[in-house]
């Protein structure tokens, strides 16, 4: 065990306690030099202290740092995951495509404090500013028809939207297809990217990625996703994305595991943000009004058209209409 992680034990073990330089070195049979150089390594990782020469290091109560034993600490499917996490990566969904590729096995997760290119669906940018969020990619190789492939997206939305309802107390509400709101914000976004094995017929692998906004960034959100982009604390808890990473994952995989039972379906379908609401239907370069009317057992979007007509709705998008 290197210094730094030495130091941060003893620190995680007593959560709020002051220890000297002088104290840590002695402990740890090293230099003051050493701890100093250690503590420091920590403040670039994002642990905050107090410091005072009278008082030593002190780590603050509500540090929030995503880290792979962190997230063990809490989760319970520690067989199925592999987890990586990184400070800053340009797209966790890049790297897991790249990984799995070159044949990572499934269950690999990918996990980063920043991303320099978020992606999200219909090529749009994902805002994954450092510290703020969990941006993670997960790589699976399912069992399942190409046609199917839209259940891992919607079992994701499910898992997701449980999660955030654990950490929080709230309740969230699925947009369809795949953004999780809290208090009329978008608070997680989901893209899945698949590569099949053509002359099988089948599917190689998938790629599941999922970003989450668990505070508001210091200076807010770009003007373009201000009135629409929410965060699902806005004071910082103690390890709470390590927690809410875990409970991601975890609920993910009881999902996953058989998922061609839907047993998620119910709750994606009570969930529903748009069910008996007027919505526009944005299909490519196409829009029309019409009133959602439910959600099907493939998770597909069951519109009615203002003449009259019910379409189901198995790819798009959708606005919700305000009166």
């Amino acid at each position: 065990m290197s210094v730094k992680e030495s130091i941060l034990e003893i620190f995680n073990k007593n959560r709020g306690e002051s220890f000297s330089g002088q104290y840590l070195a002695k402990t740890l049979n090293v230099s003051r030099n050493a701890v100093w150089k250690a503590v420091n390594e920590l403040k670039k990782d994002g642990y905050r202290f107090n410091s005072s020469r009278e008082n030593g290091y002190c780590l603050l109560p509500d540090n929030d740092v995503l880290t792979r034993k962190g997230i063990f600490q809490y989760i319970k499917n520690k067989d199925f995951f592999d987890i990586e996490v990184f400070d800053v990566v340009s797209s966790t969904n890049k790297i897991a495509r790249q990984k799995a590729s070159d044949g990572a096995r499934e269950g690999s997760v990918y996990i980063a404090s920043e991303q320099s290119e978020g992606r999200g669906r219909m090529g749009r940018s994902f805002f994954s500013p450092q510290g703020t969020g969990i941006y993670l990619s997960i790589v699976l190789r399912p069992k399942i028809s190409v046609e199917d492939t839209p259940l891992i997206t919607t079992a994701a939305a499910a898992a997701v939207a449980c999660a955030v309802d654990f950490v929080s107390g709230n309740v969230s509400k699925i947009k369809w297809v795949n953004d999780i709101f809290l208090f009329d914000k978008k608070v997680c976004g989901i893209l899945t990217e698949a590569a099949t094995a053509v002359e099988e017929g089948r599917l190689d692998y998938a790629v599941l990625g999922i970003g989450v906004n668990v505070y508001a960034p210091d200076n807010g959100f770009p003007s373009e996703i201000e009135n629409i982009a929410g965060s699902i604390f806005n004071t910082q808890k103690c390890n709470m994305k390590n927690i809410l990473a875990a409970k991601i994952l975890d609920n993910f995989f009881e999902y996953y595991k058989n998922i061609e039972s839907r047993s998620f379906v119910d709750c994606y379908k009570e969930k529903q943000l748009a069910a008996g609401k007027d919505i526009i239907v944005i299909s490519g370069d196409k829009k029309y009004n019409a009133k959602c009317i439910g959600i099907n057992d493939d998770c597909n979007l069951i519109a009615e058209r203002e003449n009259g007509e019910k379409v189901i709705l198995t790819s798009g998008e959708i606005s919700i209409r305000i009166k």
